[in-house]
């Protein structure tokens, strides 16, 4: 098993169709985003978000130098009110990796999440199990799986499975 999760092996993993309009929320430079990209097609949407400019600057150029069209990005805080600045029910799939540790609003981001999400839309959730002695984050930012499903749960969203993502992380798919 992969110490840290290979984004295509998570990706394929969900089903993300041709034409899809997904949005990683906390893309960083582009890790899930750019595989994201070929997964979706052309004729697909990637929209990235990051509250770090210099980051999305960076996925940007990586796409543009792949020749990935499809791949936007958006320099907010998705913990805010409309914070990923897009339309109400527009996103087939968010993806939420290696992030929600670093939340300090979660429920504000679950709220955003929500309003983003179509009905009948996926959360891929993939965050960290523990602090691993400093490979990850500090003891007291992990999110145990079964908090961060619950809060999930709380928010109006549907528990849909559980899928593994290496050996320092958990991974789950969430319905809306």
């Amino acid at each position: 098993m992969e110490s840290f999760g290979n984004p295509q092996s998570i990706l394929s993993q969900v089903t993300i169709k041709k034409g899809s309009f997904v949005v990683d929320v906390g893309s960083g430079v582009g890790t899930y985003s750019l595989p994201l990209a070929t997964l979706v097609g052309p004729e697909g949407t990637v929209v990235a978000v990051d509250i770090q400019k210099v980051k999305l600057d960076r996925l940007y150029a990586e796409a543009q130098k792949a020749g990935l069209q499809n791949v936007h990005v958006v320099w907010s805080d998705a913990e805010l009110p409309n914070g990923t600045k897009l339309a109400d029910a527009v996103a087939d799939v968010v993806i939420l990796t290696n992030v929600f540790f670093l939340i300090d609003d979660k429920q504000g981001l679950l709220t955003e999440l929500k309003r983003i999400l179509k009905k009948g839309g996926i959360i891929l959730l993939v965050d960290w199990t523990g602090s691993f002695d400093g490979i990850g984050p500090h003891p007291n930012r992990v999110v145990p799986k079964d908090t961060a499903r619950d809060m999930f749960m709380r928010a109006g969203f549907t528990f849909g499975q559980d899928i593994p993502a290496g050996a320092y992380h958990y991974g789950m798919i969430i319905n809306n």
